[in-house]
């Protein structure tokens, strides 16, 4: 007897080499034929890049240690910018940084700039946030995004910060209890991204 059509037939997601075709809809329980083909991914169909090997690159950042120094060798900034800074440096780092927003053409909506009081709580913090963010870092790694913004708001004070409201306002220090790391894709390191 010959089967007939029926448009409710489910088929093989597209982007499977098998896509499109009529399956049997069988889900996967059972038993294997040896020749099951269909491809199961946890990747945002929104974000799905053709040929792109996604389980790659996931598991191995799930359990990332940051370490800055490391960081810093490489050329970074959180430490020499973000560890141990005094009022001073920070108010007038915001300043300067408000004037080069302005210069640029660019609308100024307030800016902080904030310090961590010791290296080992920047790398505890940094690491929490990143941990926080995971979807931001496999965005980076996959290559979808090249610059990744993690953020992370805790109970607890994180350090300090000088905070400019307007341009021409005057910088005042507050304590902060939030984290934002900035992450930048790098192919060259084995993470994929440097902070």
């Amino acid at each position: 007897m010959r089967a007939k059509y029926d448009p409710n037939q489910p088929r093989v997601p597209a982007g499977n080499p098998d896509g499109g075709q009529w399956t049997d809809g069988g889900g996967g329980y059972g038993a294997s034929t040896g020749d099951d083909r269909r491809v199961l991914s946890d990747a945002n169909p929104e974000e799905w890049i053709p040929g792109a090997q996604y389980a790659q690159n996931g598991p191995q950042n799930r359990n990332l240690q940051i370490d800055l120094l490391e960081e810093e060798k490489r050329g970074e900034h959180v430490i020499k910018e973000h560890v141990r800074k005094s009022e001073a440096y920070l108010k007038a780092r915001v300043e300067r940084e408000a004037f080069a927003i302005v210069e640029r053409g660019d609308n100024f909506r307030g800016l902080s700039v904030g310090s961590f009081q010791s290296l080992e709580s920047a790398n505890k913090l940094v690491n929490s946030t990143l941990a926080e963010n995971q979807h931001v870092i496999d965005r980076v790694v996959r290559g979808l995004d090249w610059i990744g913004i993690a953020r992370a708001q805790f109970s607890s004070v994180t350090g300090q910060e000088a905070f400019l409201q307007r341009f021409h306002s005057q910088p005042y220090i507050r304590d902060t209890y939030a984290v934002t790391v900035i992450i930048i894709r790098d192919q060259s390191v084995p993470k994929g991204f440097r902070v």
